[in-house]
């Protein structure tokens, strides 16, 4: 078979997982779960980002056990500050999706945290945040959050 060669096989191993990363990265997460999800199975070291958009991609098909698992395992592997924002804001929205408000609040603070290392932009945390406080009653923190997420870009 093609596949058994070691360099095919490495080769094939490494276009798969940058399919399934570059699918993830534009949102196509019904196409990407099935390439990341065969990633698990190939001989190569697995990455840490190959977790953090396979619990994304669960996050949205809404298969929650799973999403959780990923993120945390992609936190727990060490995933650059970029998928670790990513990781703790899907986190916080499952935390929210199952009611667990405590929960949310830390986790996204923690993606606002690691959005801030990475430079990447916060509009979007600071709108979760300002939804989940308001959701608790705290209105001056959803003003606040809110205000912010105004003021991103």
């Amino acid at each position: 078979m093609l596949w058994e060669s070691d360099d095919v096989r490495d080769l094939y191993e490494e276009l798969q997982f940058n399919r399934g990363r570059s699918l993830a990265t534009i949102g196509d997460w019904r196409i990407a779960l099935p390439v990341l999800e065969e990633c698990l199975s190939f001989r190569r070291p697995k990455h840490p980002e190959l977790f953090a958009n396979l619990g994304i991609c669960y996050f949205q098909a809404e298969e929650w056990e799973k999403a959780v698992e990923n993120l945390k395992l992609a936190l727990s592997k060490g995933v650059s500050p970029t998928f670790s924002s990513a990781a703790h804001y899907y986190l916080g929205r499952v935390s929210y999706v199952k009611g667990a408000l405590p929960k949310v609040m830390k986790e996204f603070e923690l993606a606002l945290d690691d959005a801030t290392a990475a430079g990447t932009s916060r509009k979007v945390i600071y709108e979760a945040l300002a939804k989940s406080y308001q959701h608790l009653g705290l209105s001056e923190e959803s003003a606040k959050y809110a205000r912010l997420a105004k003021d991103s870009a």
